[in-house]
């Protein structure tokens, strides 16, 4: 966001070889799942993303970093349904900052959506 562009592609890098490192020492880390897939799509692999993001949920279907990073994967890729489904699981589970949500960028694509809307209701 800040423009710096040569830092972001190399951050991302490094995130994916981190979480792939992860994984490498253990298969079913559920930190470096639930990031993988965001570092993936930001890397121009959306189909790789989705895959990593659908094993993360087969093994973590409740856990809340897989449930709002995915959230924010699918709203990214304009799945709006898949997205809104996700982040109404982690919040009715997990409970959610209000703030957290209506500002985080990721979910620009849901903000018109009456969905997202009743949610963030939800969070007052």
């Amino acid at each position: 966001m800040l423009g710096r562009n040569d830092d972001m592609l190399e951050l991302r890098r490094e995130g994916i070889s981190r979480a792939q490192r992860a994984l490498e020492l253990n298969p079913n880390d559920a930190r470096a799942l639930s990031l993988l897939p965001g570092y993936l799509f930001d890397d121009g692999r959306p189909e790789d993303a989705l895959a990593a993001h659908e094993r993360a949920l087969a093994l973590y279907p409740d856990d809340m970093s897989t449930l709002i990073n995915g959230a924010c994967l699918r709203s990214r890729m304009g799945h709006t349904e898949r997205a809104l489904d996700l982040l109404e699981k982690a919040v009715e589970q997990h409970g959610a900052q209000r703030d957290w949500i209506e500002h985080d960028s990721d979910y620009d694509s849901l903000r018109h959506e009456p969905r997202f809307q009743r949610l963030l209701a939800k969070l007052k």
